[in-house]
């Protein structure tokens, strides 16, 4: 994999990626490989890979952590779609469901807070920086 990584072919690192899934059934344990299996799907746009995989994880019964965690990865494969407004909801979906428990849960929630920034910075920033101009134009 670090071969392929090396020569930047994506779509080579990420074939080993899921031969290596698929053989060894990785999950959240190994995080770095899942982190690249993650990347490289978003990267080269199989994003229904990645919702399939965390959809049916997230039908599994679990634990607050591994919810939280797979919610995460979806909101964030949503922002790489450009569909801000779907990681949003799982988002704010989150902080409600763990409103007095997310001290629990601080690097998992810290990623969360981080992520809605990014989100309202693209959603927002742009009606922000409109209204701006047109004010400085309403002055000269």
């Amino acid at each position: 994999i670090l071969f392929f990584e090396n020569l930047n072919d994506e779509s080579k690192v990420l074939k080993y990626i899921n031969k290596f899934k698929d053989e060894f059934g990785i999950d959240e344990g190994l995080d770095e490989l899942m982190n690249n299996w993650y990347v490289y799907n978003r990267k080269l746009g199989f994003f229904d890979d990645i919702h399939n995989y965390l959809d049916d994880q997230l039908s599994n019964d679990l634990n607050n952590e591994d919810k939280i965690y797979y919610s995460i990865e979806k909101a964030r494969t949503y922002m790489e779609q450009d569909m801000f407004m779907q990681a949003e909801e799982i988002y704010n979906g989150l902080l409600f469901e763990y409103e007095k428990t997310m001290n629990s849960y601080k690097n998992h929630f810290s990623d969360v807070y981080f992520d809605l920034s990014h989100i309202y910075m693209d959603e927002y920033i742009d009606d922000y920086q409109l209204e701006v101009k047109l004010k400085v134009k309403l002055y000269e």
